[in-house]
């Protein structure tokens, strides 16, 4: 059977499109990061291009450098077309400047069973940046484990139920081996005072572990993150006997200077 490849998008753009430069930079991102060693159950982690968050990307990774990873699952959100679906990708292999990804087909199967909810379809994979920019620092910590990309749309209380229930059954939270990462930012380009204000709201609701305060401040309009709604549902998988750590924060505005609009980021980590 033909293997169906998913090719980069934004190699060249936000990361380095050669292969030596791209695990060079990598090396020395994980190398001047000071992220302790911890037993990491979930990241979340920054979507931007690596010179505007590729520091904080590698505070979250360095953090699980030293688990043993069989499978990464990705959830990240749908930023182009308006849909209520949970999108699975038709693709076999991801492709980096430094190699092949295989996906899960098994678990992309048994999630597609788990609700009409979920869809298989390549499309919407090839057009989104948010899980390919986590593909480097995943390929280079965990070369040997497999890629579960997942793309959420809007993430209504009833999608999100269907999402969690659905991990749940395909991926009991004992599966050690098993790594989560939500893909996303604190903020999307907002004013700086709107921007400080959005962030604070959800990190201080990811840091009290509250996945319903992150859903009330979506539904309020007072959090505007593409990716808050996946990380409301990771929480709520792990549930409350998990730490929440912190590793580090920034914004666009360090890099260019541009305070008056700005994306807020953050390195987290979910603490068995």
């Amino acid at each position: 059977m033909l293997k169906k490849v998913r090719e980069p998008i934004v190699e060249g753009i936000f990361y380095p499109s050669d292969p030596e430069h791209l695990k060079q930079l990598i090396k020395t991102l994980l190398g001047e990061s000071k992220s302790p060693a911890l037993n990491i159950r979930g990241l979340i982690v920054p979507h931007a291009g690596y010179r505007y968050a590729g520091t904080i990307a590698a505070d979250a990774y360095k953090a699980a450098r030293n688990i043993i990873v069989k499978r990464v699952v990705i959830l990240a959100p749908v930023h182009r077309d308006e849909t209520d679906e949970i999108i699975l990708p038709e693709s076999h292999f991801f492709r980096m400047p430094t190699g092949m990804i295989p996906v899960d087909q098994d678990l992309m199967d048994e999630l597609a069973s788990c609700s009409n909810r979920f869809r298989k379809d390549d499309i919407p994979h090839l057009e989104e940046h948010c899980i390919e920019v986590q593909l480097p620092f995943i390929h280079a910590l965990f070369p040997e484990a497999d890629i579960a990309p997942i793309l959420v749309g809007n993430l209504v209380r009833e999608t999100a139920n269907v999402l969690g229930n659905a991990l749940t059954l395909t991926c009991p939270a004992e599966d050690s081996q098993t790594l989560f990462v939500v893909s996303s930012n604190m903020t999307s380009y907002l004013n700086g005072n709107t921007a400080e204000k959005e962030s604070d709201i959800l990190l201080s609701s990811i840091l009290e572990n509250n996945p319903g305060r992150i859903f009330q401040g979506i539904e309020d309009g007072e959090i505007s993150s593409c990716g808050a709604g996946c990380i409301a549902v990771i929480l709520a998988y792990f549930g409350k006997n998990h730490t929440i750590k912190l590793f580090s924060q920034g914004n666009s505005g360090q890099t260019n200077n541009n305070f008056d609009e700005r994306v807020h980021y953050a390195a987290i980590g979910i603490l068995a």
